[in-house]
């Protein structure tokens, strides 16, 4: 992906700070994996909609769903090749809840996905919870986990001393170079570019206030795609349901990433609220 970012200007212009990160990318994809995947399982929805007795109709249709399916498959393998496994913990959990959503069957997969987990805890890591949490952290370095603890206990600090107003956008790493020196020296420091997290970031950025409001963003979200699921054609619903299961994965995303103020990626979030608030 660095190669290919670097071998291509365009793409590094997409982003303020002249290229993307994976975990950004990770992040955007979270989005279109539930959404793709519900006009994918439509349950004959287009079919039945479309005129069955109008060859050129059927052949569209046909061509719809070739088109999903590699738009799919696109998706997930740069996924996958992103390594973000916050992305992956939020797709798995957008895609469960849409599989739920859609056929209440699918219930079963959760008390797999737990006992799975129990299984792992107890016979690989040997019920010890370090080393439980080791096999999650799966960088070469084997400390994913522990660095975005202290990114995120160290902003909590940076919270602390700004807690109306912020620190403003796009001065995270200057901050914390120029004010707040955890090493006496400061070549050993790591940069802190951000807060590998949604939510201490947009405090970070922005204050308290901005938190709030992001979470009644969220909330308004909710509150339309509920009032509405059931008033609208079923194709409409498909696309509801695809909407709200990514808008939920980029949030879980957000527990362990976040964009950097700026980042033009950052606009999917808000096509998201501007096509449930259309709808």
């Amino acid at each position: 992906l660095e190669a290919f970012t670097s071998r291509f200007g365009f793409i590094e212009r997409l982003s303020s700070g002249g290229g993307i990160h994976v975990n950004t990318i990770g992040g955007t994809l979270s989005f279109f994996v539930p959404l793709l995947l519900s006009l994918l399982l439509d349950g004959g929805i287009v079919q039945w909609t479309s005129n069955h007795n109008n060859q050129p109709i059927r052949s569209l249709v046909i061509l719809y769903k070739v088109v999903v399916v590699l738009a799919l498959a696109m998706v997930l393998s740069v996924l996958f090749f992103t390594e973000s496994r916050g992305s992956y913990l939020g797709c798995i959990i957008g895609v469960i809840l849409l599989l739920v959503w859609k056929d209440r069957r699918f219930l079963w997969l959760i008390p797999v996905l737990v006992l799975g987990l129990i299984v792992v805890f107890i016979v690989v890591a040997k019920g010890d919870l370090p080393d439980f949490i080791a096999l999650l952290d799966t960088t070469q370095e084997n400390n994913t986990l522990q660095v975005r603890w202290d990114y995120w206990k160290r902003t909590l600090y940076l919270i602390q001393d700004f807690p109306l107003t912020g620190a403003g956008l796009g001065v995270y790493n200057k901050i914390f170079q120029g004010l707040y020196l955890f090493s006496p020296f400061a070549s050993e420091l790591e940069p802190s570019f951000y807060a590998h997290n949604l939510y201490l970031g947009v405090t970070a950025s922005m204050g308290i206030p901005a938190l709030v409001l992001y979470f009644t963003l969220f909330g308004s979200f909710t509150s339309m795609v509920l009032s509405s699921i059931h008033e609208v054609h079923p194709i409409t619903r498909v696309l509801l349901m695809g909407l709200s299961c990514g808008f939920l994965a980029h949030l879980i995303y957000g527990i362990m990433d976040n964009y950097l103020p700026g980042e033009k990626l950052g606009v999917v979030m808000w096509i998201y609220l501007g096509l449930v608030t259309a709808i």
